[in-house]
């Protein structure tokens, strides 16, 4: 976490490696954006203009990813999971060791995409992708 936020190498040789991979770097849920369940639930909120899955543009112009990256992968908007069996004594001193010499802060607030509450109503959805029928209550 720490060398994603301070010591990524935003240049031609890393960009071209992650563009060129033949793992897809994005992962999303559910697997279908397009699902109509999905698109109905997105209905109202700031995520139904942005699609996770669609492919990267290309080609890429470095230096708006990197001014992208030094605008949201800062300190502030880290957060840090520890689990297992770990030395709490020395805990504090491993993440300071770590995170200290990160910098920055975001100048905005991130906006939270929200979801608007599911209406009292039915609803019934068609899906040509569907092979059998469902009924969820």
């Amino acid at each position: 976490l720490a060398d994603t936020t301070g010591k990524l190498a935003i240049d031609e040789h890393t960009v071209h490696a992650v563009m060129n991979s033949s793992i897809n770097p994005v992962g999303t849920f559910p697997p279908n954006t397009q699902d109509v369940w999905w698109r109905y639930r997105l209905k109202g909120s700031t995520l139904l203009a942005h699609d996770p899955a669609q492919p990267a543009k290309r080609p890429v112009n470095l230096e708006q990813l990197k001014k992208f990256y030094q605008q949201w992968y800062t300190p502030d908007a880290m957060t840090l999971f520890v689990v297992g069996k770990v030395d709490s004594r020395s805990l504090g001193e491993q993440i300071n060791k770590a995170f200290s010499p990160l910098q920055g802060k975001r100048e905005t607030p991130a906006p939270m995409p929200t979801l608007t509450p599911l209406p009292q109503q039915p609803v019934s959805l068609i899906s040509e992708q569907v092979k059998q029928d469902t009924l969820s209550i």
